[in-house]
């Protein structure tokens, strides 16, 4: 996943971070404070996130983009995050992480963003904008959001089968087709 922040002046700055996620609505990563994109988020909280394959070739990638608050992860809100984060890592062979990896004196912290928005790129390249649908337990999204959690070309299937397009935007001819959240 790739951040996309600025500082008070508005300097752009984008970095790479390797993430977990239980729902593609909170985002969540550990950096250092001192890393340039952790500086830009203390003020303003405000950022954009790509998620895609970067291996596709040309003209056959598929993206998501998203709208997001940050920050690091408070205290109260620290186990929580921090077991989605070590279960992700060690589904994927990597290390456990446990609160001393990430509080002080340790050079990283944990960080995490909500999504206030999601779009996915067209076939035509256009950004489409969707809204995911609820997360009660039963919905029919919830468990395929849990399978998609570390691959972007399955997360933004899943997206597509069980979005729709946000109310509002202009549906074009060529648009691909988007779902509600039943999936049909």
């Amino acid at each position: 996943m790739t951040l996309a922040t600025a500082d008070q002046r508005g300097n752009p700055w984008a970095s790479p971070v390797w993430y977990a996620t239980a729902d593609y609505r909170e985002f969540i990563w550990v950096s250092s404070t001192e890393a340039r994109h952790s500086r830009n988020i203390a003020v303003p909280p405000e950022l954009g996130i790509v998620i895609f394959d970067s291996h596709q070739r040309p003209g056959a990638g598929e993206a998501v983009y998203v709208s997001a608050r940050a920050g690091q992860v408070p205290d109260h809100d620290l186990d929580r995050c921090l077991d989605i984060f070590s279960t992700t890592s060690q589904r994927q062979r990597l290390p456990a992480w446990n609160r001393e990896d990430v509080r002080s004196p340790a050079r990283l912290r944990l960080y995490h963003a909500t999504a206030s928005e999601h779009y996915l790129l067209s076939s035509t390249d256009e950004r489409i904008p969707v809204v995911l649908a609820s997360q009660r337990a039963g919905d029919p999204i919830r468990p395929h959001l849990k399978q998609a959690a570390s691959s972007p070309s399955l997360y933004r299937k899943v997206v597509t089968r069980f979005a729709r397009v946000h109310p509002g935007s202009p549906r074009r001819e060529n648009q691909e087709p988007t779902y509600d959240a039943k999936g049909r």
